[in-house]
């Protein structure tokens, strides 16, 4: 690996920043939807979370001649609060004051505590650096190669790469470029698993509730008849805490008092759009793991992937574009020999050659890579035909 490193960092002399993008993108779409997008989207939920807390989280009503009202706010919310299931779908107003608040409890009747409100923003932090994991592993293995890549091929004039360095670099590492690729494929695989995982991981966190969370929720929209409403049952706005003190006769004595969690209105809100985000991510993410198994395992679809990229690249020419490889490239018969080009080097490059070369694709200017294909083409034997 260190003689590996040292070839591509041999070819980074000089930089021209004008045939490159500014930052080399090193994964696909999907994979950002993890890294930077859900990363970015737990990270502000904590934050906001953050300020919740940091306001009235939790108020505590009680008889201050009692218990002090500070004291048994801070009580309640270390120790966690409870509310009465079997109360939910009762009247409010009627027969509780809020639902699965009652005011009388049989001894047999059981109770929900809720003590998770404690750990939200923990809890979305460390969300957030799971997220983040396969992303870290992706980025310590690649180590810069595909930017160091585009430095050393950007030498000279924007017009006229030397393209010497990718293809010698190509020719030399087939086994470490097809292990790259398998490398990546396998961080896909992370993702997919981590965003299952966590599915499982925020039920167990919220009681067993939220694998159902959001159909509960869409069911009850679309209900005109009573139903308790899941997002009561999981996020109580009105609960009840029991604060116990030894008595005057040195017996303990319970006494209720009735909390307000306003942070609830956004704890919500918060979950039921996880719900529905990870649902879409999971998918997605599928898709992509299928999407991208299939590119290693065919060699016509990465032919048509390479293409299809060059091929749009030239329906949008530039003032740098070859006009030369734009016509050829915009001829669509299969059968036409120009696109022997395309055809020569897929002949040549591996699964893992492929994918370095498609990374190329989305982080240079399009008439650069147009010109990248076709340098590479004449260096892998393609003969251009005469312009009539």
């Amino acid at each position: 690996m260190h003689s590996f490193l040292a070839s591509i960092q041999s070819l980074a002399s000089t930089i021209y920043h004008g045939s490159v993008k500014s930052k080399p993108v090193i994964t696909l779409p999907i994979f950002r939807l993890h890294y930077p997008l859900t990363v970015a989207i737990f990270c502000v939920c904590a934050v906001l979370a953050t300020f919740q807390i940091a306001g009235s989280a939790i108020q505590c009503s009680t008889d201050p001649s009692i218990v002090d009202p500070k004291i048994m706010n801070i009580y309640c919310w270390i120790q966690s609060t409870y509310t009465l299931p079997r109360r939910l779908g009762e009247p409010v107003g009627r027969a509780v004051i809020s639902p699965g608040v009652g005011n009388i409890r049989d001894e047999d009747e059981p109770v929900q505590y809720h003590k998770y409100y404690q750990w939200v923003v923990f809890f979305l932090i460390f969300q957030a650096i799971l997220f983040y994991i396969p992303y870290y592993i992706w980025k310590s293995f690649e180590n810069g190669r595909i930017k160091m890549l585009l430095v050393a091929n950007a030498r000279g004039k924007a017009d006229n790469l030397e393209l010497g360095a990718i293809t010698s670099f190509l020719s030399k590492n087939l086994t470490n470029n097809n292990v790259y690729f398998r490398v990546y494929i396998f961080c896909e695989f992370l993702n997919l698993v981590n965003v299952i995982a966590q599915m499982f991981f925020m039920d167990r966190f919220l009681g067993y509730e939220f694998s159902t969370y959001g159909t509960q929720v869409l069911e009850f929209i679309d209900q005109d008849t009573n139903r308790t409403d899941p997002m009561d049952a999981i996020f109580p706005k009105v609960t009840k805490c029991t604060f116990r003190k030894y008595g005057p006769t040195g017996s303990i004595v319970n006494y209720d008092g009735l909390c307000v969690l306003a942070l609830n209105m956004f704890h919500e809100k918060i979950f039921i759009f996880l719900w529905f985000w990870f649902i879409i991510l999971a998918v997605a993410t599928a898709l992509g793991l299928i999407f991208s198994l299939v590119t290693l395992c065919s060699h016509k679809v990465r032919t048509l992937l390479l293409r299809n990229k060059v091929l749009n690249f030239s329906r949008h020419p530039d003032l740098h574009a070859d006009l030369r490889f734009d016509a050829i490239t915009r001829l669509p018969s299969n059968n036409n020999p120009k696109f022997e080009a395309i055809r020569t080097i897929m002949y040549r490059l591996t699964p893992g050659d492929w994918f370095v070369l498609y990374q190329l694709s989305r982080n240079m200017w399009p008439h650069h890579f147009k010109q990248l294909i076709r340098e590479l083409a004449l260096r892998f034997g393609w003969k251009e035909p005469k312009q009539e």
